[in-house]
């Protein structure tokens, strides 16, 4: 009896934390997933998707910031999501839905008819410090009056996502409310029309299975009746030798030009005919790593490198020239518009394919030779240096591609002595890319000198996220010439400042720059 009567609350007390879980998953899954009850298909062809949108209830609320401004904030539970954005910048709320689209690579157009706009003459409420769908507290909202000047409200928009059991997705997102900065006013969209086109090639690789839900699976069936046969492969056309065709592997370390002499290739039993000597062809990828994203594996295929082709007087092969790519080095980045350092993490050369036979082998193009003299000769160039050690794994079971080189604490610390050939004495000075890292708990400090100088400190900060095992920076140090200029070395000196007297800093790598 009295084991009953003490089961019995614990029972309900079970019931009601198993109870406010269900609800509390309930309505994380109804903020993180989007809506398809607000959409519905008008009409759909192999080129033409229409499709109408009816924004369901939704609520407004009006509040006031920390800074005493009358705001409104749109509310539409488990309907519509608002946009990850930083503090103090205006809330934007989306209505999406997962559509199927033929290919990764198609681009479609959207249009937007009949749309019905609702405007609130108040500012939209800005994102709040604390996530608005955890607490409603007044102090987490403030204005960031910068972030409201350079808002952009934003239109219609149809984005590819990803592939989900073979079938390529875009997310078709409605905002359904956005600030418009030059009225100070909420904009919501209550209903519209949205057509989709694409273009007339159709080509996909969807199977739909019927556990991807996207709102044109009727279109999507009309797609895979149009290409069914044949079977797409993945390459456009595939990349094979010849099961009898000849070939040797070449591996090198470094960036050059390099020379593969006819006594080399004897010397492995390989006599290449006067017959195919214009045939001679070198495959590679150069020094950087492949994309790793899925939708690129039909552009990883053997690049065929030019070659210069020396011959003798009878036309056999006197010497095979060309050019290597480092599997280290620099590369110009156009979107940074800059140079910066790229390391490939799974080799430590750069290997070619040679071979020879069938279709003749690409050239080099000659450059005819200049002879006008030279308006403008060069005084100096810039040169560019990396240091990279990898020796120590990123993480405590290793694993992944992010290493490390040596350690340094704040006695010793680490110093690194490179000497600088052709130093240009009026040049400006010099630069470091440096990036450091840690892996504790508590924020540091990286000191960096140059000639015993304290050029900077770098901080560190502490490592904060779930499942990060360390912190990483990058920042850019300049020294000035005269620090160098004497013995023409630069010796830089990092040591490592923190709470812990027995705590450790990393080194990733150094990238110097000098003219």
């Amino acid at each position: 009896m009295y084991l009953r009567l003490f089961l019995l609350p614990l029972q309900l007390l079970v019931a009601t934390v198993v109870l406010t879980l269900a609800i509390y998953a309930a309505d994380r899954g109804e903020k993180s997933l989007p809506s398809r009850s607000a959409f519905r298909v008008l009409r759909s062809s192999a080129q033409e998707l229409v499709v109408v949108f009816h924004m369901p209830a939704y609520t407004l609320d009006t509040l006031v910031t920390d800074d005493g401004v009358r705001v409104v904030r749109f509310v539409a539970s488990g309907i519509a999501r608002v946009e990850e954005t930083t503090h103090g910048a205006p809330e934007r709320s989306v209505v999406s839905a997962m559509i199927a689209v033929p290919s990764p690579s198609v681009s479609c157009s959207v249009e937007v008819h009949g749309l019905k706009l609702r405007w609130i003459d108040l500012p939209t409420a800005p994102y709040s410090e604390i996530s608005p769908d955890r607490s409603q507290q007044l102090q987490a909202y403030q204005i960031n009056h910068e972030r409201y000047r350079i808002h952009r409200s934003r239109n219609v928009e149809c984005v590819f996502a990803g592939i989900s059991r073979g079938i390529p997705l875009a997310r078709l997102s409605v905002p359904v409310s956005d600030y418009d900065p030059a009225t100070n006013r909420t904009r919501i969209i209550e209903q519209c029309t949205i057509r989709v086109v694409f273009p007339e090639s159709i080509a996909t690789i969807a199977s739909d299975d019927g556990n991807v839900p996207v709102l044109n699976v009727a279109q999507l069936r009309t797609w895979q009746r149009t290409t069914k046969a044949p079977i797409q492969q993945r390459r456009q056309e595939a990349f094979l030798f010849a099961a009898d065709a000849p070939m040797i592997k070449d591996s090198v370390e470094e960036e050059g030009v390099y020379s593969i002499n006819a006594e080399d290739l004897a010397k492995l039993g390989v006599n290449i005919p006067a017959s195919l000597v214009p045939t001679i062809k070198l495959y590679g990828y150069g020094g950087q790593p492949l994309s790793e994203k899925p939708s690129d594996g039909r552009q990883n295929t053997p690049i065929e490198q030019p070659l210069i082709v020396e011959t003798n007087n009878d036309g056999s092969l006197r010497a095979i020239v060309f050019y290597a790519a480092p599997p280290r080095g620099f590369a110009y980045n156009p979107a940074m518009k800059q140079w910066r350092r790229y390391l490939n993490p799974y080799t430590t050369k750069s290997s070619y394919l040679l071979t020879w036979g069938g279709s003749p082998g690409l050239r080099a193009t000659p450059t005819p030779p200049i002879t006008d003299p030279p308006s403008l000769l060069p005084q100096y160039f810039i040169q560019r240096v990396l240091i990279e050690n990898d020796r120590i794994n990123a993480y405590g079971s290793p694993s992944g591609l992010r290493w490390f080189g040596d350690p340094f604490d704040g006695s010793t610390g680490l110093t690194l002595t490179t000497q600088l050939h052709a130093l240009a004495l009026n040049a400006s000075g010099m630069e470091y890319t440096i990036c450091v890292a840690h892996k504790m708990d508590q924020s540091a400090i990286v000191s960096v000198s140059e000639h015993g100088f304290e050029l900077k400190q770098i901080p560190l900060p502490a490592k904060t996220k779930l499942y990060s095992e360390y912190v990483s920076i990058v920042d850019t140090v300049r020294v000035p010439i005269e620090r160098v200029a004497n013995d023409r070395r630069a010796v830089l000196r990092l040591r490592y400042q923190s709470p812990d007297p027995i705590a450790t800093g990393y080194i990733d790598y150094v990238a110097g720059c000098k003219q």
